[in-house]
């Protein structure tokens, strides 16, 4: 079995550059989805390879307030309770966990939003196999395109 480092050198040799198709397929998935109501939700900022959630943020309605975090293994853990955490997935098993760039910023973020759901964005040729470590949390959701 690939470690995932080795899975993350991978993924990103094959990393389309265009983005756009795949963020709009998982808005659409998005809407399908049967969350409760959205009353505060935590995005990210797109690195040009990530799947932006742009399109899918555009099509919630105006009284959702939305946070944002920086593409940044530095960046703060927010301290707002979230009904959704929008969340990058480099790659991704077939039981929902995700594998991310490495540092760990959303394993933290996650352990301390457990009431929120979790949506990851990802391609659907990241789908991997790896064994989860004791600290990471499986998704609700993972989103393809």
């Amino acid at each position: 079995m690939a470690t995932k480092a080795q899975l993350r050198r991978q993924l990103f040799a094959n990393l389309p550059a265009d983005v756009s198709a795949a963020s709009l397929t998982v808005a659409k998935q998005f809407a399908q989805l049967d969350l409760p109501h959205i009353f505060h939700i935590l995005a990210y900022r797109p690195l040009p390879v990530e799947i932006d959630p742009g399109p899918l943020l555009a099509q919630l309605d105006s009284s959702v307030s939305i946070d944002y975090v920086l593409p940044s293994q530095d960046a703060p853990l927010p301290s707002g309770a979230y009904d959704v955490i929008l969340v990058p997935c480099l790659g991704y098993t077939a039981d929902n966990y995700r594998l991310g760039r490495g540092g760990g910023w959303y394993d933290r973020l996650l352990a301390l939003q457990p009431a929120a759901v979790t949506v990851g964005l990802a391609r659907a040729s990241g789908q991997v196999v790896f064994e989860p470590e004791t600290y990471d949390i499986p998704l609700a959701h993972i989103l393809t395109a």
